[in-house]
């Protein structure tokens, strides 16, 4: 039965692609040199422990990290790679002082920045898997260098395709494997190629996250904390937020549309709260090919890396992996319809992907930066989907000609959400501000109304001292409110983060009026706290 595209015309069978299919692939010679691009990350804490457990099986031959120089450093002694990549000149200079300061064997060559991930990633011999597991958008540079090198990709970095998938997919040398487990899953229920032509539907499965069954409303309130705590995974800050909005699983539909060239109809997301089935195939008869494994992301990993082999994980003896444990069978499996309303960010991301051209790489970026700014507390959860919604909508779907064109936009798209961002910022101050009460500590109570700019007294004060808010607010004291409100963005304020509060100090001789001992706050620095916010 020929499928059908949204005006009804038969779809066309995708062409096979060079590498796509068993047969093009060897069998595997041991060990498999192994490149880990995101190697201090989750997903690289995953391969390194397939290293550790398996070391005739896989070698690892260059690294990629970041910041966290400690941790590249013991597992730069552990492993002995030939090359590695750090974030900048400060990581790499403090990373020959410990592996000097340790003694540990010779160093190896250390290279930096974005030319240093490329430079790994076309490291090593000609059969080096490259498992692509850098974080964001960074990633799609390193990704398209592995496949210009012809190394065999182990596709961890969902962002290269969603930003570039119409540029990789038809230069593809040799076969990318997906790694995250959804997309595993459906590689796996395709009989190990990214050839869908026998498909009808592809069916993702997502866990819901921590917020599965809440209303929009009671997602108004929820914290960055309840955010990280994932039922099912245990993954990096970005893609546990992105699990709790469903953004993550909107990008793996892009991701499968441009790896399996599937149209946007024909994919279908579904939640699974059990996260035992990771993905399913609805073939041209009506018949299901479902793959079920463990939340392990080293059970894909393994596959990737020994394709078309299995590592033999399990045996007589149980698992040799630590922690690693099969599918159990004890539980009942259920599946739901997503609350699109409730969770916006799936229909952002839907939405992204059919627009094409530069969405996709708004759509990303926007999410990036959201992300980030809800976890430093300056926007609530659901100021993330608003955000990448004002991203699309001023910045829409330009045509993109070559692969630096998505870059540029996705530069655009971050630009804009760091000034939403400020913008969001701005009017929540106002909006906790004007027209509530001020508190201060051991202090009188009084209201500010900004409408006819005199004070009210109120009942009450936090020392129980009724009569001490009767007292008269000079015009010094109403020049002074105004200064500190239009001047709430400028350079004489300080804002600084501190558990779940903002500290904010003001850099100027500053009276509070409506007191009967009138403190000067940078006199006398003392806490007041306007609602959710605190003065110093």
């Amino acid at each position: 039965m020929a499928l059908r595209d949204r005006t009804g015309r038969p779809r066309p069978r995708p062409k096979t692609r060079e590498g796509a299919g068993r047969d093009s692939v060897a069998t595997v010679k041991w060990p498999v040199p192994l490149s880990i691009l995101g190697a201090t990350g989750s997903i690289g804490d995953s391969a390194a422990s397939l290293a550790r457990t398996y070391p005739e099986r896989v070698t690892v031959v260059a690294m990629a990290g970041g910041r966290n120089v400690e941790k590249m450093k013991e597992l730069v002694e552990e492993f002995k790679p030939a090359a590695v990549s750090v974030h900048g000149e400060a990581e790499r200079t403090r990373l020959l002082e410990l592996l000097r300061e340790s003694g540990k064997g010779s160093c190896p060559e250390i290279f930096i920045g974005p030319d240093g991930l490329e430079t790994v990633a076309a490291a090593g011999p000609e059969d080096t898997v490259v498992l692509s597991a850098v974080s964001g958008a960074a990633g799609l540079r390193p990704t398209w260098a592995a496949l210009k090198a012809g190394r065999r990709v182990a596709l961890a970095n969902k962002e290269s395709m969603v930003l570039a998938g119409d540029f990789i997919m038809p230069h593809m040398k040799r076969l990318v494997v997906p790694v995250d487990s959804e997309h595993s899953a459906l590689f796996q229920a395709l009989g190990g190629t990214l050839d869908a032509a026998g498909a009808r539907r592809l069916i993702i499965t997502c866990s819901g996250g921590p917020f599965f069954g809440r209303t929009r409303e009671e997602l108004e309130r929820v914290t960055s904390a309840e955010a990280l705590a994932h039922p099912s995974w245990n993954m990096g800050p970005k893609i546990t937020v992105d699990s709790a909005t469903l953004m993550n699983k909107g990008l793996e539909v892009i991701e499968a549309h441009h790896l399996f060239q599937m149209p946007w109809d024909s994919i279908k997301v579904i939640v699974h709260p059990q996260s035992v089935i990771h993905s399913m195939v609805e073939h041209d008869d009506g018949q299901v090919t479902a793959v079920m494994g463990p939340a392990d992301m080293r059970a894909p990993i393994s596959y990737a890396l020994g394709f078309p082999e299995r590592w033999p994980l399990l045996g007589d003896g149980g698992a040799r992996l630590p922690g690693y444990s099969p599918v159990s069978f004890d539980r009942d499996l259920t599946f739901a319809e997503p609350d699109r309303r409730s969770f916006p960010c799936l229909r952002l991301a839907e939405e992204a992907g059919r627009s094409g051209g530069g969405a996709p790489a708004v759509l990303n970026a926007a999410s990036e930066l959201a992300v980030e700014a809800f976890l430093r507390g300056e926007i609530g959860f659901m100021g993330i989907p608003k955000l990448v919604g004002e991203c699309l909508h001023k910045l829409g779907a330009a045509k993109l000609h070559r692969m630096e064109d998505a870059l540029e936009e996705d530069l655009k798209a971050r630009a804009l959400a760091m000034k939403l961002i400020k913008d969001m910022r701005g009017r929540a101050w106002r909006r906790h501000v004007r027209g509530r009460r001020v508190t201060g500590a051991r202090s009188p109570v009084a209201w500010w109304d900004p409408e006819r700019m005199t004070p009210s007294t109120c009942p009450e004060s936090d020392n129980g001292a009724e009569d001490s808010v009767r007292t008269a607010w000079s015009v010094s004291t109403h020049c002074c409110l105004s200064w500190f409100f239009g001047n709430w963005e400028s350079e004489n304020f300080v804002q600084r983060r501190q558990s779940d509060w903002i500290i904010v100090t003001v850099q100027a001789p500053l009276y509070w009026g409506p007191f009967q001992r009138k403190r000067a706050l940078m006199k006398n620095p003392r806490s007041w706290r306007v609602n959710n916010w605190y003065f110093t």
